[in-house]
């Protein structure tokens, strides 16, 4: 009597199908990932804009300083932010050249020949200590050479007079990463109308929002959206008076 055995196993078509349902179920998991992954990144940076004005507001409350400028500008990729202008007097300002590369000077409104010393910090920690002639000098910055920086901040004094300060806010570097194209950039200011740039002030708890739409300069009596995009991502975030 013969016995036969029955072989059974998978035909190249059933290998196939499985080859192609794997991939499709692959491909719609990593494009979920990557879509959650992006998302969550953006959603972490509008957090840290309410923790920026959140401090500033807390320092006023708490006295550490007397005023603050928090300013907005389309297609910038950072906060602007000028603290205790109310008491010195603009004694110092930031004019920023590329909003790209961030790059720009700090100058001086002060005509006399007195010393200024000039500290910048990197992300809280000392950078560069500078001394320079307050009535003609300024000190010119590239942030694009600080590969990962957050916060960048100076602060000076003209003689024996403490400077207001200055910070820089970098909402993200992700262009930095080779594995990215595009850093986070503030793509539109708007409510009513579009504005280039928009300044949250507060001057010993008086707050109001500064509106510039190109060509005038005026304050806005209404909430403000800020459109925040990453890559295709947008998120929208309103700002308040």
């Amino acid at each position: 009597m013969r016995l036969t055995i029955d072989k059974t196993g998978f035909t190249f078509v059933e290998i196939m199908i499985s080859v192609i349902i794997l991939a499709i179920v692959t491909t719609v998991w990593l494009s979920s990932f990557q879509k959650f992954f992006s998302n969550s990144q953006i959603s972490n940076i509008k957090i840290k804009l309410e923790n920026q004005i959140n401090q500033e507001k807390n320092d006023l409350a708490a006295s550490k300083i007397s005023s603050y400028r928090i300013t907005f500008l389309t297609w910038s990729k950072a906060l602007f932010i000028d603290e205790d202008f109310y008491k010195n007097d603009n004694l110092i300002k930031l004019n920023i050249d590329d909003y790209d590369s961030i790059s720009g000077s700090i100058v001086t409104n002060n005509t006399s020949t007195w010393v200024w010393q000039i500290n910048t910090y990197v992300d809280y920690i000392s950078y560069k200590a500078e001394v320079k002639s307050a009535s003609w000098d300024s000190l010119f910055i590239n942030l694009w050479n600080n590969k990962t920086f957050q916060t960048f901040l100076i602060n000076s004094s003209i003689d024996d007079i403490s400077t207001n300060n200055l910070k820089i806010v970098r909402l993200d570097y992700s262009s930095l990463d080779d594995d990215n194209i595009k850093d986070t950039i503030i793509s539109t200011l708007s409510w009513s109308q579009l504005y280039g740039k928009v300044t949250l002030e507060n001057i010993m708890w008086n707050k109001r929002l500064l509106a510039n739409t190109w060509w005038t300069d005026f304050q806005a009596d209404e909430d403000i959206n800020v459109i925040i995009k990453r890559w295709a991502d947008e998120l929208n975030f309103k700002l308040d008076k």
